[in-house]
């Protein structure tokens, strides 16, 4: 009976081991998950095994707080990175898609500008962190993270056209503020009666026009 009694009880302990063993397999999976999204936009680079791995950022309007002085108000993307970690350094491929708002150059009002980047950069070991090209930068071996917010703010202005205008409808009328253009074209003309030189006007004017 006693020895029964034993076999229930070990039985019952390999139940409850393994059920934490699966417990605790499913909370570091999901804490990888909780990285590939990281708010600080940030890989764990040396606790990867060498060979591919996949990330995904999602970019709201709070990313781009950090960056206040920027014309970009607010935006909603996702950044892809395909990460191939070597023994020499570390090459990541990347797509960024989505929207951002800026102000028109025209008339201010806010101007929805579609982003679709893809490029590479490539992480290359060596004594002292810094960037060598636009695609190539040598990290330490004092860094444990790919520090990422800076390279996507910049793939992403990178990818907004020159001239940031709001287009015309179906009807070839402009789509921008109205009364935010007459307010510019009177402040224009009192410029050109008062024949005041400053090519500032001159660009202005030739955005409204």
């Amino acid at each position: 009976m006693l020895s029964l009694l034993f076999v229930w009880i070990e039985f019952q302990l390999a139940i409850n081991l393994r059920a934490n063993f699966f417990y605790l397999a499913l909370n570091f999976t999901f804490a990888g998950i909780l990285k590939d999204t990281d708010v600080d936009y940030n890989i764990p680079f040396r606790g990867i095994k060498e060979g591919r791995h996949q990330y995904e950022f999602s970019i709201g309007d709070k990313f781009f707080e950090k960056f206040p002085d920027s014309e970009i108000q607010k935006g909603a993307l996702l950044a892809r990175f395909d990460l191939n970690k070597r023994s020499t350094g570390i090459e990541t491929h990347f797509t960024i898609q989505g929207t951002v708002t800026v102000p028109c150059d025209r008339c201010l009002d806010d101007l929805e500008c579609p982003i679709d980047y893809e490029g590479k950069l490539y992480f290359e070991y060596g004594e002292e962190s810094q960037e060598m090209t636009d695609e190539l930068v040598i990290i330490s071996g004092n860094e444990n993270f790919l520090e990422l917010a800076q390279y996507i703010y910049e793939f992403i202005y990178l990818s907004l056209p020159m001239h940031k205008v709001h287009g015309k409808n179906k009807d070839g009328e402009l789509l921008c503020n109205q009364e935010m253009l007459e307010r510019l074209g009177s402040m224009i003309s009192n410029n050109d009666e008062d024949e005041i030189d400053d090519p500032r006007w001159d660009k202005l004017r030739d955005l409204i026009n």
